[in-house]
């Protein structure tokens, strides 16, 4: 199923957040939202999307997310890659994701590139593999972190080979890593589903743009 902009049958979900007026936040024939509502907002802004959390005496410190997540779930031979622009403008701590899941017994399973905070001066760069096990994090690949600016357009993107299900991680371009699933062969039975968001435990103000889930070649 194609959606937003979508113009060549090798496209699933194109969203260049050009337009202002869908419910005068989001398309939300091609999102849905969590965690806006209690802890911030997602507006379109500049062309490009805006996340803006404020987690301030939200609670005890802890991790707060919100963002959006598509509408459409495809099956893991129907998607090639998933990428967008991402920027970082708030040096408060948080980062800025791209995220590719599938909901498994028992647990979650999720591909995602990021920026996040590393200094006043510094973020980083990483994508990495993991499993939402019992709300506890349990890490299965990482690819090396690398330092980029704030307040500058970076483009991540998460590759996905067909059938096999391996995946390739890209900063701007640039392959930073490879990996395939210990859980691969269930993972190939399962719908996929596309989001981005933002995560905090004060506040943060992030950019998107130009999000693209295309078709497996």
């Amino acid at each position: 199923a194609q959606a937003g902009n979508a113009s060549s049958s090798g496209t699933l979900l194109l969203d260049g957040f050009d337009k202002s007026n869908y419910d005068g936040k989001f398309n939300t024939t091609l999102w849905g939202c969590f965690g806006c509502d209690e802890f911030g907002v997602v507006i379109a802004a500049q062309g490009n999307g805006l996340i803006r959390l404020d987690a301030t005496n939200k609670g005890n410190f802890e991790n707060h997310s919100g963002g959006l997540v598509s509408q459409s779930s495809w099956f893991p031979n129907e998607i090639g890659y998933l990428e967008a622009k991402m920027k970082l403008l708030s040096t408060d701590n948080g980062g800025v994701n791209i995220l590719l899941r599938v909901p498994l017994e028992g647990k979650e399973w999720a591909a995602t590139c990021w920026i996040q905070r590393f200094s006043e001066t510094q973020a980083e760069y990483a994508c990495d593999v993991f499993t939402y096990i019992n709300q506890q994090y349990v890490g299965e690949y990482k690819t090396e972190s690398f330092p980029v600016k704030y307040d500058e357009w970076h483009t991540a993107k998460i590759e996905l080979t067909p059938n096999t299900f391996k995946l390739h991680f890209y900063l701007d371009g640039e392959l930073i890593g490879e990996h395939t699933p210990s859980d691969v062969n269930v993972l190939k039975t399962k719908h996929l589903s596309a989001s981005f968001g933002v995560y905090t435990d004060t506040k943060i103000t992030a950019f998107i743009d130009d999000y693209v889930v295309s078709k497996a070649p």
